[in-house]
Order: structure tokens, then C-alpha cells, then sequence
């Protein structure tokens, strides 16, 4: 998705550690010829939650055409495919899936640099590439062409729905308190959940599927004019940056560093393996890391695995998958924004009462002790969010289960809406992830690297299990997943504190 002159620009990660390390030891020997600092771009991150109403509005619009689109293409009915109409069926969503996911994950680290240069332009990039990518898939449904389908199946890879999150969590991670990006973060999920609800009920309103791609193209479009015209800069200096002589940012002038050896392919190769960094430097958080793997190894495709299910099963059309989406989306806002809002206020108001009931018998020692537990929640609120990511894991696995008992339509609408209410997990899992380290940007990159390899393998594992049989067994698998991401996720909580 980002050209080489990118790489250019602004350097990996790891040659920017150690330019800062050289300005360092040349402000201590040479103050002389020390390095100036440079003026780093930022946004305001409360600025950028419109987006991802947006862009949730417009990709939940094409979700289920999308893949209800390869329904078009493999079966002759479409309503009622034959056997092996459905194992073709579910197996080009598999391969297509896999292909757009392996598509993100190489593109991860380029956003990520493109991120930490230009917030603002890695936002359009990202909602360009994705409306390229609806128009793909319109091309592909208009020609009945399965390559262009493809095609766009992959631009949308390259614009996926983990990039998006990680391209606004690194804006939200600006923020000015650990308690302020978690509000952020949580927020920003509700209003995609709010866009997940509102885009698939609006497309079936449409006269049929075909329209939906071109209402999801108008609605980026919208987006983008938003960004260009709303989400303005603010400049402050960071000691941590380099300028050259004449004061300007290395970002531009890093030819004059940096070598031609990063358009090599080791250097590729180092840009696209860059986020896994955070690893290396914080060994504790693996486990953490593995359990967002496992869980979106199956929340990456589980809404797929659904729609193939029930078009299989019951001849549910886009019009019906899309009634499907639209009671995940609300059953899992409803939830998290009762969990990020609702939920804390009443324990926080439970707490300042028993504590005036009880502050005739405290002593001086254990009242100032409660008063600092009050000021300070950090500990408590990552609490919270670890015991409610647990809690939407194990949700979600049970309607797993759930799922590989339905018979009837109405099974399966309340399967799905349980499902649901594990789709807030990632939210609380970043909460708490992020909430740990001096620096919160420094966890992002790291866990939507895991986020977007578990989304790789998904359809890799439940996607081809599913096209070999077509019943409920995949559903059996999926539960077994998330039972091992909520394991790693309990102890990797005791060793990274």
C-alpha cells in the first residue's frame, strides 16, 4: 500500500532509536553540534472518533454483499446452493480471507511509520484504499469475475478492519492520561459498533445488493473530506527528535542518514517485522500478545463463518446476513458502552459510600489509604478491564458451543447476539495492555501485529475446516480457540503488571 519514497522519508523505527542515541552522545560531547528538535505533527485524538462511525457505516454496508458476492458467483441459486456449490463457496471466502489478511500483515509496518509521520494521511490512505477496494468487489459482482473480486478483496486487506483500529489507537494513545485512552479507545469501539449496526440495516433498505457498494464508496468519500477539512494539526517539540543543521525534521532530509539499503529486502523485511519489536524489549507481554492471537483467530472470521452458516443452513440472502450484523453490532456497543460507563460510575459510587459509612472507624493511616485509592484508580480500573476481557472471552466461547447446537432461524439470531457480547474483549484487553507501560503508543503497534497475524490464520484454520464440512463443527473449534486465548490471557496477567 505505501511506496518505497515512504521508507525513505522517515526511517524505520529502529534507525530512529538510534539517530536519537546519536544526537544524545553528541549533545554530551558537543553541545555545540547537538542536535535541534524537531516540531512532531499530532492530532487531537477526540477529533478522530467521527471516523470510525464513518467508516464502520460504510464497510458494514458491504460486509454481507461482499460476502454474499461470492454466492453470486459460485452458485446457481444463490438462495439454495448444492453440496458442492457450498464447499466452493466457503472455500474462495476462505482463500480470498487469507489472502486479504496476508495483505494487511505485510502492510502493518508501513502504516505503522506512515502513522508515526502523518496521522492525517495514513487516515485517507486507509479509507482510499478501502473504497478502491468496494469498487473491486462491485466490478468483480457487475463482470461476474472472480479475479476482480479477489482483487478487491485484497485492497480491502490492505484497509482492514485491525488497521483501522490500530491507525486510530496510536492517535488515541496521544492522549494525557492512561484513564483518558482507555476512554478513548472504549468510545471510538462503541461508535464503530454504532456504524456495524446502522450500515448493514441501512443496505437492505437498498433496491439490492449491488447498491450498497456505491453508498459505501459516497460514505468514504465523506469521511475523507472530514479528515482533510476537520481533523487539523497541532505542532510541539519533542526532545526525543532530530533535526539537521538548518532546523528541519529528519523526515524529509533522511536520505542524508540513512542508506540506500533500505529498499533492499531485508529492509522490507524489517519494516514489515518492525512492530514485533515491542516483544523483544518486553518478553512479559508475550502471552498477553498470544491471547489477542487466539481470540482474533476466531473473532476475525466468526462473522463469516456465521453468514456462510446460515446461507448454507437456512438460504439466508445479504438481506438477512445483514439483519444478522446488525444485532451483533448492537448487543456488543449496548454492552461495552454499559461496561465503560455505567458500569464504573455505579462501583465508584459504591465505593465513596462505604467509605463515608466507614470512616467513623478507620484510623489516620488506613483513611488516607482509602482516599488514594479513590484519587488514584489506575489499579482498580485495570482490574476491570482484565476481569471484563475475561468475561466477554468466555461469553464468547460458550455461544460458540451455542452455535454448534442451532437447528432453526431463531437459534441462530440468539447464538449470534451472545456471540455479541465477546466482541468488546479486544477493547478491554488493550485497556489493560497499554495501561501498564510508561508510554502508552508503545503497545500498539505490537498488539494489532497480533491481532492482524490471528486474523491471517483464521480463515486459514476455520475457513478450510468449514469448507470441508459445512455443517456446525467449525463452531467446536472456535470454542477450543478462545478457551486457550482466555488461559493466556489469566496468566500472562501475573507476569505483566
Amino acid at each position: 500500500m505505501l511506496s518505497d519514497g515512504l521508507n525513505s522519508e522517515v526511517g524505520s523505527c529502529e534507525r530512529t532509536r538510534l539517530l536519537n542515541e546519536a544526537a544524545s552522545r553528541t549533545n554530551a560531547t558537543n553541545p555545540n553540534d547537538a542536535a535541534k528538535p524537531i516540531h512532531k505533527t499530532t492530532i487531537r485524538p477526540v477529533l478522530v472518533l467521527p471516523v470510525s462511525f464513518l467508516a464502520s457505516l460504510a464497510l458494514h454496508m458491504t460486509a454481507a454483499s461482499s460476502a454474499w458476492a461470492f454466492a453470486y458467483l459460485f452458485c446457481q441459486n444463490p438462495k439454495a446452493c448444492k453440496d458442492v456449490e457450498k464447499s466452493r463457496y466457503a472455500g474462495s471466502v476462505a482463500i480470498a480471507i487469507t489472502l486479504a489478511n496476508l495483505a494487511g500483515l505485510i502492510s502493518l509496518g508501513y502504516l505503522e511509520k506512515l502513522v508515526k509521520w502523518d496521522a492525517r494521511v495514513s487516515l485517507i490512505a486507509w479509507l482510499t484504499c478501502r473504497s478502491l477496494g468496494v469498487l473491486g468487489i462491485a466490478v468483480g459482482v457487475y463482470l461476474h469475475n472472480f479475479s476482480c473480486l479477489l482483487g478487491g478483496q485484497v485492497l480491502q486487506g490492505l484497509a482492514s478492519d485491525n488497521l483501522l483500529h490500530f491507525n486510530l489507537n496510536s492517535v488515541y494513545a496521544q492522549a494525557d492520561s492512561t484513564k483518558r485512552v482507555s476512554t478513548l479507545m472504549g468510545t471510538s469501539l462503541a461508535l464503530y459498533m454504532m456504524g456495524m449496526a446502522i450500515g448493514p440495516a441501512g443496505a437492505g433498505l437498498l433496491p439490492s445488493f449491488e447498491w450498497s457498494f456505491f453508498v459505501a464508496v459516497g460514505l468514504f468519500s465523506v469521511a475523507i473530506i472530514y479528515v482533510l477539512a476537520v481533523v487539523s494539526h497541532s505542532r510541539h517539540r519533542n526532545k526525543d527528535d532530530i533535526h539537521d543543521d538548518n532546523g528541519h525534521s529528519c523526515a524529509p532530509t533522511s536520505r542524508s542518514y540513512i542508506s540506500n539499503n533500505n529498499r533492499d529486502e531485508s529492509g522490507r523485511l524489517m519494516a514489515m517485522l518492525s512492530p514485533a519489536r515491542f516483544f523483544l524489549d518486553h518478553p512479559g507481554a508475550v502471552l498477553q500478545g498470544l491471547s489477542l492471537f487466539l481470540y482474533n483467530m476466531v473473532q476475525g472470521y466468526e462473522i463469516n463463518l456465521i453468514f456462510i452458516f446460515a446461507s448454507v443452513q437456512f438460504g439466508f440472502t445479504a438481506r438477512e446476513n445483514g439483519i444478522l450484523l446488525s444485532v451483533v453490532a448492537v448487543v456488543a456497543a449496548t454492552y461495552l458502552l454499559s461496561s465503560l460507563f455505567l458500569v464504573p460510575r455505579l462501583l465508584r459510587i459504591k465505593a465513596i459510600v462505604t467509605k463515608k459509612k466507614n470512616t467513623a472507624t478507620l484510623t489516620a493511616d488506613q483513611e488516607y489509604m482509602a482516599r488514594q485509592a479513590l484519587d488514584h484508580p489506575k489499579k482498580e480500573g485495570r482490574v476491570f478491564d482484565l476481569g471484563a476481557a475475561a468475561l466477554a472471552i468466555l461469553i464468547q466461547a460458550t455461544a460458540a458451543l451455542f452455535l454448534s447446537q442451532v437447528h432453526t432461524a431463531d437459534q441462530l439470531y440468539l447464538a449470534t447476539a451472545m456471540t455479541a457480547l465477546g466482541f468488546a474483549a479486544p477493547s478491554f484487553i488493550k485497556s489493560y495492555f497499554v495501561a501498564s507501560l510508561p508510554d502508552p503508543t508503545q503497545g500498539v503497534s505490537g498488539l494489532a501485529l497480533m491481532e492482524t497475524s490471528g486474523g491471517l490464520l483464521s480463515p486459514m484454520i476455520l475457513g478450510l475446516w468449514q469448507a470441508s464440512r459445512p455443517d456446525s463443527s467449525v463452531f467446536y473449534v472456535a470454542a477450543g480457540i478462545l478457551a486457550g486465548a482466555l488461559v493466556l490471557l489469566i496468566v500472562g496477567a501475573r507476569f505483566h503488571r
